[in-house]
């Protein structure tokens, strides 16, 4: 994903109007689908299901079905986030925000 493509969606989910819920927990499916083929060979295709629970009321907040490939893709910056904070948390510093978020430019419709 190119710059200015993260730039615009970062300022979309800057402004979105989705309302967050709290979920303190997370169950995760897999679903694999297969079908045989005429050669006698498999052809598979698989989803992951996450499932994000909110413990006091006992109920799912939040069900997201994804490929196996944005799930990994989740897992790998979902570790990077998490070592970053773990490295912030530990530290005396004082946490500094540096987001620079400017509006999209619109070169306007013409037709």
């Amino acid at each position: 994903m190119n710059p200015e493509d993260q730039q615009r969606i970062q300022m979309s989910v800057a402004t979105t109007e989705i309302t967050p819920v709290y979920a303190d927990d997370v169950l995760i499916g897999q679903t694999i689908k297969q079908n045989k083929l005429p050669d006698g060979t498999l052809e598979k295709e698989g989803l992951i299901t996450f499932f994000f629970i909110d413990m006091i009321t006992q109920k799912p907040v939040a069900k997201i079905v994804t490929s196996r490939i944005t799930a990994q893709q989740f897992n790998h910056l979902l570790g990077d986030t998490l070592q970053k904070m773990n490295t912030e948390l530990r530290s005396n510093k004082e946490t500094v925000y540096n987001v620079h978020i400017e509006p999209e430019k619109h070169t306007g419709y013409i037709g």
